[in-house]
């Protein structure tokens, strides 16, 4: 395709906001100045050498006495172009990187390719919820508008277990003709038609697919609260996430979180939403819902680092390493701190169970039996179990 002088300039006027410096855009094939900050330059020939146009990556080059950056920019395999980025500061080739993602999403949303629109959605998801710091917010806010949503809205996470949709659906829905991506865009339109029919005041709901089993959806809550939400998910759990459930995805997890805005609180809000689906689905089993509130001293598995936990965990249980304890352990909380349903369970006699747990309670320092000892257990041996 051939790069139009319209959308250069608005590719231009994008990132001039973002960095704040001068920017031109070269067509690579004329080696010509489609646009530039310096407007006599618009039409004339750059005089770009034949390595500088035929350049595929971010290089630094010194262009009229001046220190600048080459930004290549592709679309669809193709190279359509240069960006000329001003380098008087010096720290543009960190920067490269992202301009070109930019300007490329840009690009994809100009020429109104809506598949590149909901892969880019899905990148763009993964890199606010996986990625631990930001260094340009601003980038990601607009990168986020070109997407068409607005991140100053409060949000809560809904985290989607489809169990059984990547062996079943993905990788064998003969109704695709193989196509994964199509498979992928079924079922994010069924989860956004799922929720859009039980939140009809509320539409900026951002959907991606995790990968593996896993959707999520960061769910505007502007003309709600999130009580009124997590609640009516709560009343109406069957009605909304049933039609998702078929016979090669037959059980659904849901995790909600609490509503946070901005790009951080997406991700804490991911964050929280996975955690209540994981957590709820081993204490109660699949097809239904969690809140992370709903946890209670659960929770605090969510704060901290993975080694914070670990070391909870490791302190806790260390020194319980023999195999036959643990089992008894893990029965016993399976039967719900039942005696007699965990003898009969382990084919052991009630007076032996009682042994063991004495043997435990020794060692641990604390006591199974009682309720708040026992809370303390189950949350180490689900951090060994989770994060191990």
């Amino acid at each position: 395709m051939e790069i139009t002088r319209e959308l250069a300039k608005k590719i231009q006027n994008h990132i001039v906001s973002l960095l704040g410096k001068e920017i031109s855009f070269i067509d690579s094939l004329k080696n010509e100045y489609l646009t530039s900050s310096i407007p006599g330059n618009v039409g004339r020939k750059a005089n770009l050498s034949t390595q500088v146009l035929s350049a595929t990556k971010p290089l630094e080059i010194e262009n009229r006495g001046e220190p600048q950056i080459v930004v290549p920019i592709f679309e669809d395999g193709k190279k359509i172009g240069l960006l000329l980025i001003n380098n008087e500061e010096g720290n543009g080739l960190d920067q490269a990187e992202l301009i070109k993602s930019f300007a490329e999403l840009l690009i994809q949303r100009d020429l109104g390719d809506a598949q590149a629109a909901k892969d880019s959605t899905d990148q763009f998801v993964a890199k606010v919820i996986y990625k631990k710091d930001f260094k340009d917010l601003s980038y990601v806010s607009s990168e986020a508008s070109i997407l068409g949503h607005k991140l100053n809205l409060p949000r809560l996470a809904i985290f989607i277990k489809l169990c059984g949709f990547w062996e079943n659906c993905l990788l064998n829905d003969n109704r695709f003709e193989g196509d994964r991506q199509k498979v992928i865009d079924y079922w994010k339109k069924e989860i956004k038609d799922a929720i859009a029919g039980f939140f009809t005041k509320s539409s900026d709901n951002i959907v991606a697919y995790l990968g593996e089993d896993e959707f999520l959806v960061f769910k505007d809550i502007l003309n709600s609260t999130e009580d009124k939400v997590v609640e009516m998910v709560r009343k109406n759990f069957s009605n909304i996430f049933s039609p998702l459930k078929s016979q090669n995805t037959k059980d659904i997890v849901i995790g909600i979180s609490k509503a946070y805005s901005g790009i951080k609180g997406l991700a804490k809000s991911f964050n929280e939403a996975k955690l209540a689906a994981i957590l709820g689905e081993k204490i109660s089993g699949a097809n239904k819902s969690y809140f992370i509130d709903d946890l209670g001293i659960l929770s605090i598995i969510g704060d901290g680092n993975r080694e914070k936990k670990l070391s909870f965990a490791s302190e806790l249980l260390g020194n319980l390493t023999n195999n036959e304890l643990l089992k008894t352990l893990e029965c016993f909380f399976n039967e719900n701190l039942n005696l007699t349903s965990t003898a009969k369970k382990l084919h052991i006699h009630r007076n032996t169970v009682i042994y063991r747990l004495d043997q435990i309670s020794r060692i641990i320092g604390l006591d199974p039996r009682i309720f708040d000892d026992s809370v303390s257990i189950k949350i180490a041996l689900l951090i060994r179990q989770l994060f191990s």
